[in-house]
C-alpha cells in the first residue's frame, strides 16, 4: 500500500527502504540488488540510492515509498491518493509515470482519489462513489460523458455543472420559448419538466462559435470575477423567468472562460448557452439525455 503521507523508514538509505519488503521475504541478495535498482530506474531515483529519504524532496521521498511498494511484484496495489501532497507540475509528472507504470505490470493498482481529472488522466476501470454509495462504474471517460445522474455529472466537473429547471411542452421548454427541434438528443423530449445543465466552460460572452439560434441567452449579473492565470472564472446571477409570467428569479452560475476577462461587479452582461451541449436530468436527478457531440468521444473511450 502506498499513502498519502510520505511514509519511510527515516534511519533507512532509499536502497535499504526498497529493500526492506524483500529481505523480510527472504530474497536472495543478488535478486533484491537487481529488483530494487530496476523499480528505482523506472521511478527515476536510481541516483539517490545511498541517501536517507529525509534529504530527497517531497516528491522523491513519495518515488521511495512507491517503490517500497512495488518492488514486491504483489498482485494488488492500494494507493491513497499518493499525489495530493505534492505541488502541481510534480503531481502531473508522477501522474504519467504512474500510467506507464500500471500499464507495464501485471499487477491490479487499485487508486483512490478525490480529483476527477486525476481519475479521468489514469483512465481505467473506475468506480465512482458518493457518500457511501457507487453512482456509476466503469471507464471514467465514458462516466464524465453519460453520467448516470446529476451527483455523478457534478463530481466531474468542477465548478459543478450549471442548472436551471424548465417544463417541455411539445418540443419546447416552455419557460424560455426555446424551440428544440433541431437538436437530435432534445427533441424528442417526453412533456415534462426537467432539469438543464451546462458545463461552466460551454457559457460564453459572446455568440460568434455558433449561429444564434443554437443559442439560449440570458441576462446576468457580474458576483464576481476570479482570474487565474490564463482562465478566468465569472460568478454570475442569472435571470430566470417564471413560467408563463413576467417575474424572474436569479440563479447562481459560474462561466469558466479562456483568457483573462476583467468584469466590475455588479455589471450587467449576456450570456450564452449552446443548445446542443446541453444535459438534462429528471426531477430526481437521472439522467435522460447527454450531448450528441460526446457519442465520438465515447466510443473511442469504449
Amino acid at each position: 500500500m502506498v499513502y498519502q503521507q510520505f511514509i519511510n523508514y527515516p534511519h533507512l538509505s532509499v536502497y535499504e527502504n526498497i529493500a526492506s519488503p524483500l529481505k523480510l521475504a527472504g530474497t536472495k541478495p543478488q535478486e533484491i540488488k537487481k529488483r530494487v535498482n530496476d523499480i528505482a530506474e523506472l521511478l527515476s531515483i536510481g541516483e539517490f540510492l545511498s541517501k536517507q529519504p529525509l534529504a530527497l524532496s517531497g516528491g522523491q521521498q513519495q518515488r521511495c515509498a512507491m517503490a517500497r511498494a512495488l518492488v514486491k511484484d504483489a498482485q494488488i496495489i492500494l494507493f491513497d491518493e499518493p499525489l495530493v501532497n505534492l505541488d502541481y507540475k510534480l503531481r502531473e509528472s508522477l501522474r504519467r509515470e504512474l500510467r506507464s507504470l500500471f500499464k507495464a505490470r501485471d499487477s491490479i493498482a487499485i487508486y483512490a482519489t478525490t480529483e476527477a481529472h486525476e481519475a479521468l488522466a489514469l483512465g481505467g476501470n473506475t468506480v465512482l462513489l458518493h457518500e457511501g454509495s457507487v453512482l456509476q462504474s466503469g471507464n471514467a471517460l465514458a462516466q464524465f460523458y453519460q453520467p448516470t445522474n446529476i451527483d455523478a455529472a457534478d463530481l466531474y466537473h468542477e465548478p459543478p455543472l450549471n442548472r436551471f429547471n424548465g417544463v417541455v411542452k411539445d418540443k419546447h421548454i416552455v419557460d424560455i420559448n426555446a424551440d428544440l427541434q433541431d437538436f437530435e438528443h432534445l427533441r424528442d423530449l417526453a412533456n415534462a419538466q426537467y432539469t438543464f445543465a451546462i458545463r461552466a466552460d460551454k457559457i460564453s460572452l459572446s455568440n460568434n462559435s455558433k449561429p444564434e439560434q443554437a443559442h439560449l441567452t440570458f441576462d446576468a449579473e457580474v458576483e464576481l470575477a476570479e482570474i487565474s492565470a490564463s482562465e478566468s472564472y465569472v460568478h454570475l446571477r442569472v435571470d430566470m423567468p417564471f413560467k408563463e409570467s413576467s417575474q424572474k428569479e436569479k440563479i447562481s452560475w459560474v462561466a469558466h472562460l479562456f483568457g483573462i476577462h476583467q468584469l466590475e461587479v455588479n455589471s450587467q452582461i449576456k450570456v450564452y448557452v449552446p443548445i446542443d451541449d446541453i444535459f438534462v436530468f429528471d426531477m430526481q436527478g437521472k439522467s435522460v439525455t447527454w450531448p450528441v457531440f460526446t457519442q465520438a468521444a465515447l466510443k473511442e473511450a469504449m
